[in-house]
C-alpha cells in the first residue's frame, strides 16, 4: 500500500488510543465509468462492504461526519429483519434525480435516503447478493447516478430500509448554526461545499468550530487555516 502521510498519522493516533483496526485497499478502478461525486468515485466503495467485511453487522459513517454521541443506541437498533437502516431525508419527489428514480420503478412518494450513516446487516445483504447487484446497476446506469452510492441504495433497498432518528444523521450544510443543537446527542454530517477542512472554511463554514474541536492535535498543523 502506497505511503500516505495523513493515513499514517491517523493509524498512529488509533494505536495510541488502543483501537483495534484493519485497513482495506479498495481498487477504485472498477468504478472508472461511474458518475463521480465531488470529484471522485470512492463513495461507491461502500457498495462492497458486505463482501469485504465477513461479519454480520456494522455501523457505517461517511468520513465527513462527527460522532458527538454514544453509538451504542445505534448498535442496538432493531432492524426488524431489514438489511439496513438510514435516515429518510425527503420523498423521491424532492430528489435531484427524481426523474431517473421514477424511470427505474420508484414512485414520487417513495422514500429517499441519505447514506452517510447506516446500520447494515451484512448477513442479509450477502444473502441478497447486494454488492454484485449494486455494481451491475451502477454499470447499467453509470451516467445517471447523481448522488453515487446513495442513488443505488435508494433504488435497490427502498422498501427494505428502516428509518433512523434524524439526530443520528444531522445534516449540516455550511450555513447551519450548530449552536442550536444540544451537545452529546447528535452525529453531525457535513454536506455540500465547502467542508470545514477546506481552504478558508474557518471564515465561512458555521460548523468549523466543532470540527476544529474534534481535530486531533497531531493533525492540526496540517489542516488549520
Amino acid at each position: 500500500m502506497k505511503k500516505n502521510p495523513i493515513r499514517e498519522e491517523l493509524c498512529k493516533i488509533l494505536l495510541e488510543y488502543g483501537a483495534n483496526f484493519k485497513l482495506y485497499k479498495i481498487d477504485s478502478f472498477q468504478f472508472r465509468g461511474f458518475k463521480p461525486l465531488v470529484g471522485n468515485r470512492f463513495a461507491y466503495s461502500k457498495l462492497l462492504i458486505p463482501d469485504i467485511l465477513r461479519i454480520d453487522r456494522v455501523i457505517y459513517f461517511d468520513t465527513d461526519t462527527i460522532v458527538d454521541t454514544d453509538v451504542v443506541e445505534l448498535w442496538k437498533f432493531d432492524l426488524n429483519g431489514a438489511p439496513a437502516a438510514a435516515r429518510i431525508i425527503y420523498p423521491v419527489s424532492g430528489a435531484i434525480e427524481s426523474e431517473f428514480l421514477q424511470s427505474v420503478g420508484l414512485n414520487l412518494n417513495d422514500r429517499y435516503f441519505n447514506t452517510g450513516v447506516m446500520i447494515l446487516d451484512l448477513k442479509i445483504l450477502r444473502a441478497m447478493n447486494f454488492s454484485e447487484k449494486a455494481i451491475k446497476f451502477s454499470e447499467v446506469h453509470e451516467k445517471n447516478l447523481a448522488t453515487a452510492d446513495q442513488t443505488v441504495i435508494t433504488v435497490l433497498l427502498n422498501h427494505k430500509i428502516e428509518d433512523i432518528d434524524t439526530r443520528f444523521n444531522t445534516i449540516v450544510p455550511p450555513n447551519e448554526d450548530l449552536k442550536n443543537y444540544e451537545r452529546g446527542k447528535n452525529i453531525f454530517h457535513f454536506v455540500g461545499a465547502p467542508k470545514p477542512w477546506d481552504a478558508f472554511s474557518s471564515k465561512i463554514h458555521k460548523g468549523y468550530w466543532l470540527w476544529e474541536e474534534y481535530l486531533p492535535i497531531e493533525l492540526k498543523e496540517n489542516f488549520l487555516n
